[in-house]
Order: structure tokens, then sequence, then C-alpha cells
């Protein structure tokens, strides 16, 4: 193992593929290690203590060695797309053209206009409850996403009043239902393989003057959120509903 002449904090050159693997199984204490392969630099983010592999991108080189943009792909873009930074190139995906989207589809049509393994991040806010079959939803985003992709979820919870006046929502949300697309779970549906890394209660989705959005939201939000199950059996619909659920799960490859 040879040490890099440029450091990132500890940064070390392996000439292995199965990056992953070789850093969970030596039990590397780093945080960062890099691995250069003929067409690829892959990133691998390492739990410092224990040398557990927590997260993982890869990126194509292009010519001259400049690393490619983290691929993001905004499902459903609409009037509110993803806002993405100088780091990430972001393909808008929507149905209709006066929003300008990158790509113009009906999400409804399965498969999507991409290749296999083709996202670093996939963002879908307020989409998942237009759709008529979630389970083929979250196998599709499977397909795209790249191993370790983050996915990015927002839907409506079943306490809001958002979540039933739109006559388009065919469904409304719990916060549990996302640990079904995971092979942990003892009920597992989909041809998918997701892990559940983020899961929030959200008092309210857009800004409501200044005591909403700056004191009793981020107050209710703090109680629902130590203990979400609690909040859904037993005081939810006290506070008048939550907006939305959050949730950033993994892609397991």
């Amino acid at each position: 193992m040879e040490k890099a002449s440029r450091q990132v904090r500890q940064v070390y050159v392996l000439d292995d593929n199965s990056y992953a693997s070789t850093v969970a199984d030596a039990g590397v204490c780093i945080e960062i290690c890099i691995f250069f392969e003929a067409e690829k630099v892959c990133l691998v983010q390492v739990e410092a203590k224990r040398g557990l592999c927590i997260m993982a991108f890869t990126y194509k080189k292009e010519r001259g060695g400049r690393i490619m943009k983290t691929r993001v792909l905004d499902l459903g873009c609409g009037t509110f797309p993803y806002q993405g930074n100088e780091d990430e190139e972001v393909v808008s995906v929507d149905l209709r053209p006066e929003v300008e989207p990158a790509v113009v589809h009906n999400l409804f049509i399965f498969p999507y206009p991409f290749e296999d393994s083709s996202f670093d991040v996939i963002y879908a806010s307020h989409i998942m409850e237009h759709m008529k079959d979630n389970i083929q939803f979250m196998e599709e985003i499977y397909r795209i996403s790249k191993p370790n992709a983050k996915v990015i979820i927002r839907v409506p919870h079943f306490s809001g009043r958002s979540a039933w006046c739109d006559p388009t929502h065919l469904r409304a949300y719990s916060y549990y239902q996302f640990y079904y697309y995971s092979r942990d779970n003892r009920d597992h549906y989909g041809n998918c393989e997701f892990k559940v890394k983020k899961v929030e209660l959200r008092y309210i989705r857009f800004a409501h003057g200044f005591f909403v959005s700056k004191i009793l939201s981020p107050m209710i939000n703090y109680f629902a959120n130590l203990n979400i199950e609690v909040c859904e059996k037993l005081w939810c619909y006290y506070v008048g509903g939550f907006s939305e659920i959050y949730v950033e799960m993994q892609a397991i490859k």
C-alpha cells in the first residue's frame, strides 16, 4: 500500500478493484481512500475507528484527469426543481415541457430513458404519491442508481391535509413504508434493496411566517422525531397533522 503524495487528511492508493470490501476486511483506520483504475476514480469514506466502509462514490475520469461531477436525477422536477451545487450535474425529468426539464418523459411509463447504474443521487419530491405502483417505481429507481447511490424521497404524511386535498394523490404515507424495501425487513417487497439512512416527519413544507416557520415547526419536528412511531400512534393529529415525510436511502448493490 503506497501513501499518496497529495493528502486529503489520510489518503492511500490501493491497486484493487474491490475497494469497499478491501477496506472493510483490512480494517484500515482512515477517513478517505482514493483508488485509481483505468477509467475511474473511486472515493471511499471509511469510519475511522472501526475501518468500516460507510459510503462510496465512483466517478468516471475525463481527459486530463479531471473528475466528473456527481450525477443527480431530479424526478418530476416541476416548478420546484432540485437545487444543485457546482459539484453536481443535475438531470431533471418532467412530463411538462413548459417547466423546461432536461428530459421530457412520463414517469408512469417504464423503463425510464436511462441506463442501469447511471446516477449518484436520485431525488423524488412529492412524486411517489401520484404513482400507480410504488413497488415498480422503487424498482426502477434501484435500476438506475449506482451502487451506494443516495436516494432522497419526500412524500405527504397521512395526517396532513395536503395528503388528501389533491385529487391526483393516490395514497399517503407512514414513515415505516420505506423499510419494506430492505431485505432486513421480514416483509420485503420488490426486486430492489435499499437501506434507510434517515427518516423525518416535517410539520410544514413551505414557509408560513416567522412564528410557525422558525419557532413552532422546529419545536414540533423535534419532539415528533424523537419517536416517530409514538407520534403517529398518539398525537400527530392533535397538532393539525404533518405535511411530509423526508427519507434518505442508500441503494445496496
